[in-house]
C-alpha cells in the first residue's frame, strides 16, 4: 500500500509537472505573440507618425510659399501704387514748369508790349508840345508797372 500511495503521489506529481510545463510553453508563446503584436503595432503607429509628420511639413512648405506669394504679390501692387503716384506727380511737375514758362513768357511780350506802347505814348505826347510832360509819363509808367506786377501776380511768380 505504501508503494501503491507512493505511485499515486508520484503520479499526481508528475501530471501537475507535465500540466505545468505546458502551462509555462504556452504563457511564454502567448507572451511571445503579444509582444510580437506590440510590437508591430508600435512599428505601424511610428509609421503613421512618421506620414503625419511628412504631411504636417509639407503642409508648412505650401503654407509658407502661399505667405511668400502674397507677399510678392502685395509688394507689387504697393510698387505700382508708387509709381502711379510718382507719374502723376512727375506729370503734375511737367505741367507747373510749362504754366511757369508760359507765364514768362506771357510777362516778355507783356513787357514788351507796353515798352512799344510806352515809345509811342512818349512820342504823342513830343508832338503835342504840353506843360506837364514828365507827370503824364510817370503816370503812364506806374500804370504799366502796376498792369504787368498783376499779370506776374496771377501766372503765380
Amino acid at each position: 500500500m505504501k508503494l501503491g500511495k507512493f505511485l499515486a503521489v508520484s503520479g499526481m506529481v508528475l501530471t501537475m509537472m507535465i500540466a505545468s510545463a505546458r502551462n509555462v510553453q504556452a504563457d511564454e508563446v502567448t507572451d511571445a505573440a503579444i509582444l510580437l503584436q506590440q510590437q508591430q503595432l508600435l512599428a505601424q503607429q511610428a509609421e503613421q507618425a512618421q506620414q503625419a509628420l511628412l504631411i504636417q511639413q509639407a503642409q508648412q512648405a505650401a503654407l509658407a510659399q502661399l505667405v511668400q506669394q502674397q507677399q510678392a504679390i502685395m509688394l507689387a501692387q504697393y510698387q505700382a501704387g508708387l509709381m502711379a503716384q510718382y507719374q502723376a506727380a512727375l506729370e503734375a511737375q511737367q505741367a507747373m514748369a510749362k504754366i511757369k514758362e508760359n507765364g514768362f513768357q506771357q510777362t516778355f511780350l507783356l513787357n514788351s508790349i507796353q515798352t512799344m506802347q510806352r515809345a509811342q505814348y512818349e512820342n504823342m505826347i513830343n508832338t503835342e508840345k504840353l506843360d506837364y510832360k514828365p507827370m503824364l509819363l510817370e503816370e503812364y509808367t506806374k500804370a504799366q508797372k502796376n498792369g504787368l506786377n498783376s499779370f506776374a501776380g496771377y501766372t503765380g511768380w
